[in-house]
C-alpha cells in the first residue's frame, strides 16, 4: 500500500484533462471526494503523518443495520 506524502497544503485532482477539485489537502483527501473522482468506493486512513487510500470500502452500506 503507498501513502501519499505530504508536500503542499494545497493540492489540485485533475481527471480527464481537467480540474477535478481543488483546496486545502487536508479537505480534498477524504472518502466522499476521493469515491466521487475514482468513480468507486475508497477508505481513506491517516497513519504516521501519511494518507492512504484503499479500493473499496470498509463502511457498511446505508440500507443495512
Amino acid at each position: 500500500m503507498d501513502s501519499i506524502l505530504k508536500v503542499s497544503n494545497v493540492s489540485l485532482l485533475f481527471r480527464k484533462g481537467h480540474v477535478f477539485d481543488s483546496g486545502v489537502t487536508s479537505h480534498l483527501l477524504n472518502e466522499e471526494t476521493l469515491s466521487r473522482f475514482f468513480e468507486a468506493p475508497v477508505t481513506v486512513e491517516h497513519s504516521g503523518g501519511r494518507t492512504y487510500i484503499i479500493p473499496g470500502s470498509n463502511r457498511p452500506d446505508k440500507g443495512e443495520s
